[in-house]
């Protein structure tokens, strides 16, 4: 349950970034709207940002791969809890 926790957190961290990111984006097209003489000053956030971008998509594909391994390993457990629970004498906790 705790990886799933922390996994959450982490997904929930990734996409604040890329919110604030997008908002960026945003601000930065409402700006250049009212001021086009600002256009090609300096690079855009879509250029500026793309290596976060990337690197958000990798850490999006490592928590799917996360995820579906954990969930692996909790239905390994609950399929031999019971077993692991006698051989231990009762002293197991799921």
């Amino acid at each position: 349950m705790r990886q799933q926790y922390l996994g959450t957190i982490c997904s929930d961290a990734m996409q604040q970034a890329l919110d604030l990111l997008d908002q960026e984006a945003v601000e930065e097209e409402q700006m250049l709207d009212r001021y086009p003489e600002l256009l090609g000053k300096a690079e855009s956030s879509a250029v500026s940002n793309r290596p976060y971008l990337e690197q958000a998509d990798q850490y999006r594909t490592l928590l799917k791969r996360v995820r579906k391994s954990d969930e692996e390993v909790r239905s390994k457990w609950d399929q031999w809890a019971p077993l692991v629970n006698i051989l231990a004498g009762g002293e197991v906790s799921r």
